[in-house]
């Protein structure tokens, strides 16, 4: 469940950058547009502070992404280990149920050797009276 709860806020945040890069190319066309056509000084000051803010966005979404990778193979790791101890378990437990069933089935044909041995006791017994 961690691990797809994982996937899920990975899933998210890539979606979120595919967002984000199509809203930065818009403002890049856009600002080229713009700076074809004449802009102020002061104008073009603010744009650039707006790229300043668009790279400060994509590093914060890109470490983000690479938090959540790192989680997620982290959880992975930790989902693989504990199918493994639960595949050892299950052949232990498998192992175990087979030497039980061969031990009853040894048991029963010993009982049933048992039981003929002493029919034929009887009969011994009986031939000899």
């Amino acid at each position: 469940m961690r691990l797809e709860a994982i996937s899920q806020k990975l899933g998210a945040a890539r979606h979120q950058r595919e967002l984000f890069f199509q809203r930065k190319q818009q403002y890049e066309t856009q600002f080229a547009a713009d700076m074809k056509a004449g802009l102020p000084a002061g104008e073009v000051e603010f744009r650039y502070t707006g790229r300043r803010g668009l790279a400060e966005t994509e590093l914060k979404i890109n470490q983000t992404i690479l938090a959540l990778e790192r989680a997620w193979q982290e959880q992975q790791q930790k989902f693989i280990e504990a199918r493994q101890r639960q595949e050892v378990m299950e052949t232990v437990r498998d192992g175990q149920l087979a030497a039980y069933n061969e031990d009853q089935r040894r048991r029963e044909q010993q009982m049933v050797d048992d039981l003929f041995l002493a029919g034929m006791n009887r009969e011994k017994a009986q031939q000899k009276n």
